[in-house]
């Protein structure tokens, strides 16, 4: 097939890309720049200008694929909203990133005693309220002509990236001390990078319209990834801190990030789907892979008293 994928100069985005090209599928990358447009060349895929932000700069852009897959953020309902608009009616897949910070409960620590399959019952948090009406948008687009996907991925990690898990090497590289809140017993459902990105070809090549998937592969309680990430920069045993002092530490997102827990289950990506995810474990690709590969010779400047 021909794809569109949004977000292909980034973290997510060029895995997916790299998957979709190796599965033997056309690649057309969107980018919003100079820089990026030679980042998604040099990915292998055709980059193709435009902006999310500009729905006149993605018309001809979409016209001209068989599916749309977007890997550039999980809250811009703008972006659902246009893109879902360009192709209604038009019979083309449509593939939403999302995640499942949706099921996201403030446990502050403690451990999370639901694991959420996609038809499970749930309230998000308020501050995923509106990602939850994107996947609700996403999801009834399929009833106006869109084959429409939803995935929700757990905490990406891999190739010593991730969206989450440099945020918390980063704090403890500047403050010389790795934080968890509470008892540090709240999980968050897991995914390796490939692994995650296989999920989406699967999604493209077989998944039905107007469907939802997790894609979580294991999961690992703060704590420990907390534990990991002092162990990677030699630093003292991870401490427990007050949610008031994650907060400050991480900023608001991510300071209430480590405080809750989103459990998810994927036997239906792994049954409907094929899936088959086979990456390390976070806390081996961190203690052991490519985390402590790219993080592990850095010296912290700051060490706490």
């Amino acid at each position: 097939m021909r794809v569109l994928l949004t977000g292909a100069a980034g973290y997510l985005g060029h895995a997916v890309g790299r998957a979709l090209l190796l599965s033997g599928h056309e690649v057309l990358g969107l980018a919003r720049s100079d820089v990026g447009a030679k980042t998604v060349a040099a990915a292998g895929m055709s980059p193709i200008r435009g902006d999310l932000a500009n729905e006149v700069s993605l018309v001809d852009a979409v016209a001209d694929v068989d599916a749309v897959i977007e890997a550039a953020s999980a809250d811009n309902h703008d972006a659902v909203r246009v893109l879902v608009g360009l192709l209604a009616g038009s019979g083309k897949r449509y593939i939403r990133t999302s995640g499942i910070g949706i099921y996201s409960e403030p446990t502050m620590g403690a451990p999370g005693t639901r694991l959420y399959a996609e038809d499970t019952p749930f309230t998000p948090h308020d501050v995923y309220l509106a990602r939850r009406d994107s996947d609700d948008l996403a999801i009834a687009a399929a009833a106006h002509g869109v084959h429409s996907v939803v995935l929700r991925p757990g905490m990406v990690y891999g190739a010593g990236g991730s969206e989450h898990v440099p945020v918390l090497l980063h704090a403890a590289l500047r403050d010389g001390l790795s934080r968890y809140v509470g008892d540090g017993r709240n999980q968050y459902g897991t995914v390796y990078l490939d692994d995650v990105a296989a999920g989406y070809v699967l999604a493209l090549e077989h998944a039905p319209a107007g469907s939802v998937y997790n894609l979580s592969s294991g999961e690992s309680t703060f704590g420990e990834i907390a534990d990991g990430v002092a162990a990677v920069l030699g630093l003292e045993p991870a401490m427990s801190v007050s949610i008031e002092e994650a907060i400050g530490a991480l900023g608001p997102l991510y300071g209430m990030g480590i405080a809750v827990a989103a459990r998810a289950d994927s036997a239906r990506a792994i049954s409907e789907l094929g899936w088959r995810p086979i990456g390390p474990t976070l806390l081996e690709d961190l203690t052991e892979g490519s985390y402590r590969r790219v993080w592990g010779h850095r010296i912290p400047t700051v060490r706490a008293a």
